[in-house]
């Protein structure tokens, strides 16, 4: 695409998002009881390391432009909401990074009766760049294009008023496009909750983890915990889990290694939100055929300032080691966004995201702000 054409698509993005908010109205397409939701948005950002790498990094500014449909129905025993969107990144000085993205997030919600509910969900993704701190952590490369598809099913049974049990599926792919080994893993887990009083629920869990690389070979993990979440207000409850990751890795050992999940929510209010967490395990991952250990923090705040405007802050840490490669990682991410509604059904927000990889590899050592700011309308 030349310049003169690219700056054609910007023009034309920025006239009708501009076009778009200075209509009035707002319309609520329906269709047999599904209610149908277009958005379309133009997003600014500078990016100072587009490659990801220590040396000599390549900063631009990229142009987003993202069209998007959302539909959602709502009944009395059931809810399902599926958003779709495709956004086209235009680089102003390095067309060759010009990329197409698609994403696509289902949720399904059953209550079958009192006792019984079911829960779906699948979030897919195909992106030219991690799409969260958590996904950039424990990658051994930098820049990576990926398609990934998390399909979750959880099933909840009520015993008595005090004991539940959950059964749950889950599975993942990650396929690179770099022609890298792809890999999948299938989840299957049970459960029990057992409500002590109104501030104490006690819980066990148990998942088997099957990872297989392809070309590559599998891995098995058995993963089993117990904990208990404590109510210390209304809004605010501790979890604490420990257990242990009996892993068969790839290499054919087998490894019995201690798991820790420690995590404090808060909803203060419906205009506030904040949670920390902390998690110790070993575990396989998508993106080498190796067991990794480490630990991780991260937490969030969310608050309504006022009726009209969101502040959004995000923090990661993460450090981490492949137990048969010397690979040694040590990640940092912050965020920071604010969102103003600039009318009903328009939103303008601006953000900055830092992320800092020190790592072993050098070809994932980098560091990279971003600074973003888009308009996002929906119709």
């Amino acid at each position: 695409m030349n310049f003169i054409n690219k700056k054609g698509k910007i023009f034309y993005g920025i006239f009708l998002s501009i076009s778009l908010m200075s209509t009035k109205g707002y319309a609520d397409y329906m269709y047999k009881g599904i209610e149908i939701v277009p958005t379309a948005s133009v997003q600014e950002s500078y990016d100072s390391n587009v490659t990801y790498v220590k040396n000599n990094p390549i900063s631009d500014a990229i142009t987003k432009l993202m069209v998007g449909l959302g539909f959602k129905q709502e009944g009395k025993t059931q809810s399902l909401s599926l958003d779709t969107r495709v956004e086209e990144e235009l680089y102003a000085q390095h067309s060759t990074f010009d990329n197409t993205s698609e994403y696509l997030n289902l949720l399904f919600d059953k209550d079958f009766s009192d006792f019984d509910h079911l829960k779906v969900t699948d979030a897919f993704s195909h992106s030219e760049d991690p799409t969260s701190f958590e996904n950039a952590f424990g990658s051994t490369s930098g820049r990576f294009g990926t398609y990934q598809n998390d399909a979750t099913l959880a099933f909840h049974h009520d015993l008595n008023e005090n004991l539940a049990i959950d059964f749950n599926y889950a599975n993942d792919l990650l396929d690179f496009t770099n022609n890298s080994s792809n890999s999948v893993s299938n989840t299957v887990g049970t459960g029990l909750e057992y409500t002590l009083n109104s501030a104490t629920i006690l819980k066990t869990n148990y998942n088997y983890i099957y990872r297989n690389f392809y070309p590559g070979s599998a891995a098995t993990e058995n993963e089993i915990s117990g904990g208990v979440r404590r109510y210390l207000t209304n809004q605010l409850y501790l979890d604490v889990i420990s257990g242990a990751d009996i892993i068969h890795s790839f290499n054919g050992r087998n490894n019995v290694e201690p798991l820790y999940k420690i995590s404090l929510t808060n909803e203060l209010d419906k205009t506030t939100q904040t949670g920390i967490s902390f998690e110790k395990r070993y575990t396989t991952t998508g993106y080498t055929q190796d067991v990794f250990n480490s630990w991780r923090v991260s937490a969030n705040y969310i608050k309504n300032l006022t009726s009209r405007i969101i502040a959004t802050l995000s923090v990661f840490f993460g450090d981490g080691t492949y137990v048969s490669t010397p690979i040694k990682e040590k990640y940092t991410g912050a965020s920071i966004a604010v969102s103003y509604d600039l009318t009903k059904n328009s939103q303008l927000t601006l953000s900055e995201t830092f992320s800092q990889d020190d790592s072993t590899l050098q070809s994932n050592t980098y560091t990279k702000n971003v600074v973003f700011l888009g308009v996002t309308y929906k119709f």
